[in-house]
């Protein structure tokens, strides 16, 4: 699969939540960097980026317009989970939060995106953290996995797919 339909694939979920539940229009560029560790950069539709940041904070200290992530890795047998489609597909939906919540923020409107269904005006969903464990099947280490790439409640009392807000 190219690297290109990788990005489309993997930001459709998170494009897709913010798009139907905010009026912003955000999307994932490749980015060119020799040397800042910038692969891609997440940032309003129509605009390419030009000073993709590593923190929402550098938005108000140098005038920024993107959130940079890294370049995605290509997966690895030899650590589950590294560089698959469910970690990149997270990997993206937590730039496009930082991004969403900064615009946002900026136009005057409740940042807390996206909000937590089951506590409403409380706080943002988080972007779930694989919970990885190991276990032996007849002398074969196994890797299991309990999440998925989820938006899910810091307190725990909600949890759905990326990609079904």
């Amino acid at each position: 699969m190219s690297q290109d339909v990788r990005l489309e694939e993997c930001s459709a979920p998170a494009l897709l939540d913010v798009a139907l539940t905010t009026r912003l229009r955000l999307q994932v560029s490749p980015w060119q960097d020799g040397h800042g560790g910038v692969g891609y950069a997440v940032h309003e539709a129509g605009a390419f980026p030009r000073r993709p940041v590593w923190e929402t904070f550098l938005f108000l200290e140098e005038g920024a317009d993107s959130i940079a992530l890294h370049p995605f890795p290509a997966e690895d047998p030899q650590t589950p989970g590294h560089g698959d489609s469910t970690d990149l597909v997270m990997t993206i939906a937590a730039g496009v939060q930082d991004l969403a919540q900064m615009l946002l923020w900026e136009h005057g409107k409740d940042a807390t995106w996206p909000s937590c269904p089951a506590h409403p005006g409380g706080h943002a969903l988080r972007v779930l953290s694989r919970r990885m464990s190991w276990s032996m099947n007849n002398g074969v280490p196994v890797v299991g996995e309990d999440s998925g790439a989820n938006w899910t409640c810091p307190e725990g009392d909600f949890r759905t797919p990326i990609g079904t807000l």
